[in-house]
Formats: structure tokens, C-alpha cells, sequence
């Protein structure tokens, strides 16, 4: 199998999660976890920290601005196109999470500006 050129698999979950009811914590992580580097033995090398997932489109569900602007990014700066970049970008170790796990959630305050409580369960956030 030739990661680069095979092309991905439209998840059925991901399917599922257009459906807003089903735009779950529980179904997101889902989709998330399956694309973890540490599942193939790998350590994660490069974390991307996103702030919240979008409310209709999911990186890992190949949809999303972020998923297209990442995706692009690698394929110039490896001079090809990919055709299974979310496989690739696990089998580089690359992840992507968000600090929070609702589409709906935002920072409190601009610039990165928390306060103690909130960082504290962000950061109980990016250690799981």
C-alpha cells in the first residue's frame, strides 16, 4: 500500500455527524482517535492545537478549511500531490487536536487570554 497515492476512506461516522444531533464529544473523538500516530506505535512529532472544531466540518473528516490548508501545505512543501493525506499525516506523526471538544465552545477573551479555572481544563484537555 502506498500511502501517498491511495486515496482516503469516507468514514461513515463522519457521515453520521452532519446530522447535527449526532455532532457529538463521543463521535468527534472517535474519528480523532483513529488517526493517532501512537496507534501504529509512532510518537506523535508534531502537535497541531486547533481551537475548537468547526460546527459542520471536521478536519479528520477531510471537510474543513483547516483540512484543505493543512493538505495543501504538505503537498507543496513535499512537491506531490497526496491522495491519503489523513493516513500520511498520522504516519508522520503528525496530530491534530482542539482545546476544546464542542464546535460551539471559543476562548473566553481574546489574544489567548484565560483565566486560572479555564486553563486549567485546557490543559487537563491537551494531557488526555
Amino acid at each position: 500500500m502506498n500511502i501517498w497515492e491511495e486515496a482516503d476512506e469516507i468514514d461513515i461516522l463522519c457521515l453520521k455527524i452532519k446530522s447535527k444531533k449526532d455532532r457529538t464529544e463521543r463521535n468527534y473523538e472517535e474519528i480523532r482517535r483513529r488517526y493517532d500516530p501512537r496507534k501504529q506505535g509512532k510518537e506523535i512529532k508534531v502537535l497541531f492545537i486547533g481551537e475548537s472544531p468547526p460546527s459542520k466540518t471536521f478536519f479528520y473528516c477531510a471537510d474543513s478549511n483547516l483540512y484543505f490548508a493543512t493538505k495543501e501545505a504538505f503537498e507543496v512543501a513535499y512537491n506531490k500531490p497526496i491522495a491519503n493525506f489523513l493516513n500520511c499525516f498520522k504516519h508522520l506523526g503528525c496530530y491534530l487536536i482542539d482545546l476544546y471538544n464542542k464546535s460551539d465552545m471559543k476562548a473566553k477573551s481574546p489574544c489567548g487570554r484565560i483565566d486560572q479555572q479555564e486553563k486549567k481544563k485546557l490543559i487537563s484537555n491537551i494531557a488526555t
